[in-house]
């Protein structure tokens, strides 16, 4: 299963929230705004996009490693505090993302199926 950007800037917000890292919080909104057209731009199904424009691939570049130093610090941050109680946290924001994604997936199925049903079964008659 493939993480959107979306998702994965979501869980790290609710991670930084609960670590009150106040920094980190505010670079993930910025993120954010942008998450949407680099999953267009960035997105392994569709590597011919990422050719198509140096521009393109400058700002996913610059978004790709922006994203990077956050999970590195928030990592970090995780570490240093080395507690238990913390790193339960920190799984269980983890593991609710993973749920709610798996959820959509499956949602998105179930829809895909049946748009392609009703399209094979719909006919123009004139």
């Amino acid at each position: 299963m493939f993480t959107t950007y979306s998702s994965k800037i979501k869980a790290f917000r609710v991670i930084a929230e609960y670590l009150n890292f106040g920094d980190e919080v505010i670079k993930l909104n910025q993120l954010r705004k942008q998450s949407d057209i680099m999953e267009l731009v960035g997105h392994p199904k569709n590597p011919r996009l990422l050719k198509v424009k140096d521009p393109a691939k400058t700002l996913f570049l610059t978004f790709s490693s922006q994203l990077h130093e956050v999970e590195l610090a928030l990592l970090e941050e995780v570490q240093s505090r080395s507690n238990l109680g913390t790193a339960r946290k920190v799984a269980e924001i983890c593991l609710s993302d993973q749920s709610d994604e798996a959820k959509l997936a499956e949602l998105s199925s179930c829809l895909e199926t049946n748009v392609q049903k009703t399209e094979s079964g719909f006919k123009l008659g004139f």
